[in-house]
């Protein structure tokens, strides 16, 4: 060096063991004290997919007694929403179930409770206004919507070829199985695309908002179901008691609290299925479940209708479908 304001001269690797800064690898998410993502097991993965099969089989007979002779689905809903509410304010007040201190913000546990509500909501008046086929392909597009959603509105990693194949001859196979007239109108379309846009926007939030990540199985139902109940209470005053009125006499009570006890447990499932694995994962079960009420309906019925060469071969193909997803994921 020629004066003492000559700088020592470094290469680019020379600086890296001077400064002791590993310059191409940056500090990991442990060594920068972020909380680290959950690893699920196969095990606790399996689990929960069983367990949501049998509370949705579960709930759905316990439904079917009480909208028999109390036509009033809004209500119900209404009333297994209310009691998820009062049953984990119940739980946090025993302190059996602690909730996280970084709750979602009000505005943001409103807006995702009542994407649940509208996208239930608009699935049953999908129902109505069009024909069961078209209800089940509006159930399917939930998935590849889902797809989109995660990967456009949260950098979620677009899934691989292998996974989107799987995804794609699932699809195909559950519409194949579940074949029906596809009568259509143009109120139905609007109900089943805002039902569609409701139900992935809810289950993607669910997994990917960052206010949710801490926020997990019942206090994540702790903290949606308020809103749900509000948004509810709404909709059957404008639905069901202004149109109609609601006759309380025939109501089956003990049906109505052994179905929203059974509530709890679904939504507590079913919500931590979707934070555990995935939204994907959520409706692949869900089209497995549509697959064993058809296969079952077939069993029971087994006419030639019943045993048509296409919903067959639509049942084989999404039973292959989910077999290789569940392999390549």
């Amino acid at each position: 060096m020629d004066s003492k304001h000559d700088l020592p001269h470094y290469t680019h690797d020379d600086v890296d063991k001077h400064l002791l800064l590993p310059v191409t690898n940056p500090p990991t998410a442990r060594q920068r004290g972020l909380p680290l993502p959950a690893r699920v097991s196969r095990t606790e993965a399996t689990a929960f997919i069983l367990a949501n099969i049998l509370c949705s089989v579960s709930i759905v007979l316990a439904n079917t007694r009480v909208l028999r002779v109390f036509p009033y689905p809004v209500l119900l809903t209404f009333f297994h929403q209310a009691t998820c509410w009062l049953a984990t304010r119940f739980m946090i007040s025993r302190r059996w179930l602690v909730l996280p201190r970084s709750v979602p913000p009000s505005r943001e546990a409103a807006a995702v409770g009542t994407a649940s509500v509208f996208g239930l909501f608009l699935m049953n008046a999908s129902l109505t206004l069009n024909s069961v086929g078209v209800y089940q392909l509006t159930k399917l597009a939930c998935l590849p919507a889902i797809v989109v959603l995660q990967t456009v509105a949260y950098g979620a990693a677009v899934p691989t070829a292998r996974v989107l194949m799987t995804l794609t001859v699932i699809v195909l196979g559950v519409a194949a199985a579940t074949q029906s007239e596809y009568a259509v109108r143009p109120a139905g379309c609007v109900a089943g695309a805002l039902a569609v846009v409701a139900t992935a926007w809810f289950q993607v939030s669910l997994q990917h908002r960052a206010s949710f990540k801490g926020v997990k199985g019942m206090a994540s139902v702790a903290v949606l179901s308020p809103w749900a109940t509000l948004v509810l209470a709404g909709l059957v005053v404008i639905g069901e008691i202004l149109p109609r009125g609601i006759v309380w006499g025939n109501a089956p009570w003990t049906w109505i609290i052994v179905s929203s006890l059974m509530a709890v447990a679904t939504n507590y499932v079913g919500n931590s299925l979707v934070q555990k694995t995935s939204a994907v994962t959520y409706n692949v079960v869900g089209h497995a479940k549509t697959l064993l009420i058809v296969a079952a309906g077939v069993v029971v019925d087994p006419s030639a209708e019943s045993w048509d060469a296409v919903r067959v071969g639509g049942m084989a193909m999404s039973v292959l479908g989910m077999a290789a997803y569940a392999a390549v994921k």
